[in-house]
């Protein structure tokens, strides 16, 4: 190995295994003695082959799952609804809830232009505000009172 690695540095050259596991030597001027092959390029980007790392040698996996996607007939399809129970809010502070937007039979649906209506508290007042997401959406509740 020393022996080729002093030739190779006196002669300016390259030394490497190629793709094929075969062993090459080019000499200083391999490159600049190189002819090309006389080719046309067009821009149709059609026909075109790899000789190395073609699609059989490459492992990719993509998994995709796709729902049909409808838009419903109104605007006032109910996404989310507190069924049992309470969100307390401390006085003079506040309380982040993320909910998740549900369809008929509870299948996941998404949503924009989303808004708040029929909010009730059992005491005192609050506000909320809405981060509205792709499937679901942040909601602030601050309670001033």
């Amino acid at each position: 190995m020393r022996g080729i690695r002093e030739i190779t540095a006196a002669e300016r050259g390259k030394f490497f295994f190629n793709r094929a596991g075969e062993a090459v030597f080019w000499n200083r001027e391999h490159q600049h003695r190189q002819e090309g092959t006389p080719i046309t390029l067009n821009d149709t980007m059609q026909d075109l082959t790899y000789s190395y790392a073609g699609a059989d040698h490459l492992k990719n996996e993509i998994i995709v799952i796709a729902h049909p996607r409808t838009i419903s007939a109104t605007n006032t399809e109910i996404l989310w609804q507190l069924a049992d129970g309470v969100i307390r809010v401390p006085v003079n502070g506040t309380r982040e809830v993320f909910v998740k937007y549900e369809g008929v039979d509870s299948v996941q649906v998404g949503a924009k232009e989303v808004s708040i209506t029929d909010l009730t508290f059992e005491q005192g007042s609050a506000s909320v505000t809405v981060d509205a997401k792709a499937n679901g959406a942040e909601l602030l509740f601050t309670n001033k009172g």
